[in-house]
């Protein structure tokens, strides 16, 4: 099921919030997968609270280090 949102869209190699346009929560999540090297459960269990604690930190810190304001 897809939502469309203002949204993150990739730039530069890093994450990037935009100011105007949508995206479905899908292409957000494809994104995420693709420059993250996760898989798509993990997305969804990050950004719902519910990953697990020891991997949680290890996906926030790359997103961090690739400027995804989180």
């Amino acid at each position: 099921m897809c939502f469309h949102t203002k949204g993150i869209t990739s730039q530069s190699g890093a994450l990037l919030l935009r100011q105007s346009g949508s995206i479905s929560h899908c292409q957000i999540q494809r994104d995420l997968v693709a420059q993250f090297d996760v898989r798509p459960a993990e997305v969804r269990a990050l950004f719902s609270g519910q990953l697990e604690p020891n991997r949680a930190p290890e996906i926030q810190n790359r997103m961090l280090t690739a400027g995804l304001p989180l």
